[in-house]
């Protein structure tokens, strides 16, 4: 079971990252900000498209 639980994990957080590559390819934004900057991954995805990333703590 606890296996089963790190793979959705895993899953939904690739899903996560694919999403917010799409929508920053997609709007092509200069800036970033990410409200809920838990992790963040959108900072990572920002940043490995040259976009400017500011969390919002």
């Amino acid at each position: 079971m606890f296996l089963t639980l790190t793979v959705v994990r895993m899953e939904a957080a690739n899903i996560e990252e694919t999403l917010i590559a799409d929508l920053l390819d997609y709007y092509q934004p200069k800036r970033f900000v990410e409200v809920f900057a838990g992790g963040g991954t959108g900072a990572d995805v920002a940043k490995s498209k040259g976009i400017r990333s500011i969390p919002w703590i």
